[in-house]
């Protein structure tokens, strides 16, 4: 979807409230990737080069059915006119969607329904959690519709993982469960750095701070 600035002024140009914009821009879609509820949905961070041929950008969802899907984001050259991206035209209606979203890579191997997904730092990894206690890392280059490409499994947690975040270096990725606990772990090493214990019921997210020194 797409909401830039027309959706947030009226015609004099003065700003409105969100309440009273028009409805954000359907610029891509993509039916039946899962078999079931998504729980969890992630998007890479743009790349550089914005051409038909290549990803805009990737879009990581993870699902009860068991599994995580990733999928490109490429510009549809029959809606654009050609290979390069006209933004000032982005809010312009158009019959056909603006992008093309296709399945890239199927990611199996947890136990249990999944949860949430993200992105590591610098996009060449995702993170996924579950219901069967651990969370993994897959490499996002070498996966492929016919068999993710897993890093790392980890299965520190007594209880169903929900929450995970990147520290914004990407050294370290934190990770919550049902149990209250977070774990950070420490990617170099692919052991728990620390934990930290407090809550008395279940923590579904966790988010470092822009300058890595704190975590929520």
């Amino acid at each position: 979807w797409n909401g830039g600035e027309d959706h947030y002024s009226n015609d004099s140009g003065r700003n409105t409230n969100a309440s009273d914009a028009a409805p954000l821009d359907l610029l891509g879609a993509k039916n039946i990737v899962h078999e079931d509820r998504i729980m969890g949905i992630a998007m890479k961070p743009y790349t550089t080069s914005i051409t038909s041929t290549e990803p805009l950008t990737m879009v990581a969802s993870a699902s009860i059915d068991l599994s995580a899907k990733l999928c490109t984001v490429k510009l549809n050259e029959e809606a654009n006119g050609g290979d390069s991206m006209d933004v000032e035209n982005l809010n312009t209606k158009d019959n056909k969607l603006r992008y093309n979203i296709e399945e890239y890579a199927h990611l199996k191997g947890h136990a249990a329904r999944l949860c949430s997904v993200a992105f590591h730092p610098t996009g060449k990894f995702v993170a996924t959690t579950s219901f069967d206690h651990t969370w993994r890392l897959w490499d996002v280059e070498t996966s492929s519709m016919a068999e993710g490409k897993e890093l790392l499994l980890q299965d520190g947690h007594a209880r169903e993982v929900y929450g995970v975040g990147f520290h914004p270096d990407g050294s370290l990725v934190a990770t919550t469960d049902f149990g209250g606990v977070v774990q950070c772990w420490d990617l170099r090493t692919g052991k728990s750095a620390c934990h930290f214990l407090g809550h008395a019921k279940r923590v579904i997210c966790s988010e470092f701070s822009p300058n890595g020194f704190q975590l929520a």
